[in-house]
């Protein structure tokens, strides 16, 4: 049971620590949904006292460093350092391909195009002719044949 308290109580002071570290010793700035209980910690805890006062103390000296503005010439060698990406020049063909479809990758549409396609000639291919002079009966019949079931009993008729 004590060994429980004492994990707990690590746990509470180790997410203290990440507060206090992320977030500074001004509990104003501390998530609101969590600055209740870490400030009733801050009470009841030596360590987390000393762990704000550390902070106080790195707080007020960034505090005092003021602000600092880059000067255009800093700007721009960093700018220079940063590489480029390189454009490759997009054949007729591909300027072409873009205007029609502007969208984003061209596999896609070219995916749909060509799996409907195949599902088409699958379809065109497996189903059974019907002629419009054939009756309903015998394209039945037709399919069942294919089928094989009924070989035997269309043979010997009625």
């Amino acid at each position: 049971m004590k060994r429980e308290r004492a994990q707990t109580k690590q746990v509470k002071l180790d997410r203290f620590a990440e507060l206090v570290e992320a977030y500074g010793a001004n509990p104003k700035r501390w998530p609101e949904d969590e600055r209740d209980a870490a400030l009733m910690w801050l009470e009841s805890s030596e360590d987390a006292r000393r762990l704000v006062e550390e902070a106080n103390h790195l707080d007020r000296w960034l505090e005092s460093a003021g602000s600092i503005t880059p000067s255009p010439a800093l700007k721009g060698r960093i700018m220079a350092q940063m590489p480029r990406v390189s454009e490759v020049p997009l054949s007729p063909w591909m300027r072409w391909v873009e205007r029609i479809w502007p969208f984003g990758p061209t596999w896609q549409p070219v995916a749909a195009l060509v799996a409907a396609a195949m599902l088409g000639v699958t379809f065109g291919v497996v189903m059974p002719e019907s002629d419009e002079s054939s009756s309903g009966e015998m394209v039945v019949a037709e399919v069942l044949l294919d089928m094989g079931d009924l070989a035997d009993d269309w043979n010997e008729g009625p």
